[in-house]
């Protein structure tokens, strides 16, 4: 699975995209250097990429040329992204990855010695199908900032007509 990891500008490793320079970067600029702004700023950039995907055929934003959903699936997919945030610090590149995979399904497993590991599920908050695995993203959120798990109904496939016509 891609991950994001935390590398200096001129040490990005070949198999990795660096995510801090155009044209992945935050278009959305942090007033602080603190958890608190760089949270703020990916949060931002998630809600701009959720927001644009239930804006109407033809709809283009005139201010802000970000690469589209399936610019980013294309090129970030399947790949690890560099960035230079601190490894337990918030950051738009587990946005970028949340964009760029799939969510994955991780099945449960038997321990050897007993029990069982399993895989925190997403489900939709429309009608409770499962959608797969909680992304890095969402559980940094739930556990460092004790943010709530996103609405995800735009992901369903039940409920994205639904989700877009509330909105």
């Amino acid at each position: 699975m891609p991950d994001r990891i935390v590398s200096a500008p001129l040490h990005t490793p070949p198999s990795a995209v660096a995510v801090f320079e155009a044209p992945w970067a935050n278009p959305f600029y942090c007033l602080t250097d603190s958890s608190a702004g760089r949270y703020a700023t990916a949060a931002e950039l998630r809600t701009f990429l959720r927001t644009r995907r239930r804006m109407p055929p033809g709809w283009s934003d005139p201010g802000l040329l970000y690469p589209s959903d399936e610019q980013i699936r294309a090129e970030l997919g399947g790949r690890d992204l560099a960035c230079t945030c601190a490894e337990d610090e918030p950051c738009h590149g587990l946005v970028l990855l949340e964009v760029a995979n799939p969510r994955p399904t991780t099945p449960d497993e038997p321990h050897p010695e007993g029990g069982t590991r399993f895989t925190v599920k997403r489900c939709c908050n429309g009608c409770g199908e499962v959608l797969g695995d909680v992304t890095a993203w969402e559980m940094h959120l739930a556990v460092h900032w004790s943010v709530p798990l996103p609405d995800v109904r735009d992901e369903c496939p039940t409920c994205t007509p639904v989700a877009v016509a509330e909105r």
